[in-house]
């Protein structure tokens, strides 16, 4: 598929404890038309990639970058952790991603996307071979699919990432999921995302003293490369 020419800018949005220590960044895209300050939907590209398989050359794109970066802290003495969306399209390309970490593995934390169809054993052995290098493994929006669980089942993963809902009769469910995970994979740590607002974070405090958390309600994010042309 010939994709559109396009501009993207990376940030951070950093996953802090609930006495806002940084415990890793998550690195986020958002596109813009080349030669235009037109945005484009950062979801709504990343499901077309998705749908045509040229997610696998993004995923490679974001991954060389990212690399990039790390390195630079490294050689700055700023040694951070990274977190990094793969989609379950590119869990097939284990060995070309092992390759191209294997000197960063340490700083990485893999967030396998549960949005396209994940292949339980390709899972499988995707983490074991990044594992085996050093990197972690985070499941992204474990509440918005049964995929999401299965992989929690499939991996004990080391993160496991929940989307706070923004309606309160969504609360039990979500709270009850949570409980599932822990008693399942005591040893993966959770995730909040979505906080935004002083209730949410009082309540994840309250309830998920052991949560991380992450969202707008800490900051914007911070850019640190932008106009990078994907083709």
């Amino acid at each position: 598929m010939k994709v559109q020419t396009m501009q993207v800018t990376l940030r951070y949005e950093k996953v802090r404890t609930s006495n806002d220590k940084l415990e890793f960044s998550e690195v986020l895209s958002s596109f813009t038309k080349s030669n235009s300050t037109q945005k484009l939907d950062t979801q709504e590209t990343i499901l077309d990639f998705e749908r045509s398989g040229e997610i696998i050359n993004f995923d490679f794109f974001l991954l060389k970058h990212v690399k990039e970066k790390i390195l630079n802290n490294i050689n700055n003495g700023l040694h951070r952790t990274n977190s990094v969306n793969i989609s379950g399209k590119t869990l097939k390309k284990a060995d070309n991603i092992a390759l191209l970490v294997k000197d960063i593995a340490n700083y990485l934390i893999f967030e396998i996307t549960e949005t396209s169809l994940v292949d339980i054993s390709e899972a499988v052995s995707f983490c074991n071979k990044l594992r085996f290098l050093g990197t972690q493994i985070a499941i992204d929006d474990v509440n918005h699919s049964e995929q999401g669980l299965a992989l929690v089942y499939a991996l004990r993963p080391e993160y496991a990432k929940f989307v706070l809902p923004k309606n309160i009769f969504e609360y039990n469910k979500f709270f009850t999921l949570i409980s599932t995970v822990m008693a399942f994979s005591p040893k993966t740590t959770i995730v909040i995302e979505n906080i935004e607002t002083d209730k949410e974070f009082y309540l994840i405090n309250d309830l998920l003293p052991f949560a991380l958390m992450q969202g707008y309600y800490f900051d914007k994010g911070e850019t640190f490369v932008s106009g990078l042309r994907y083709y």
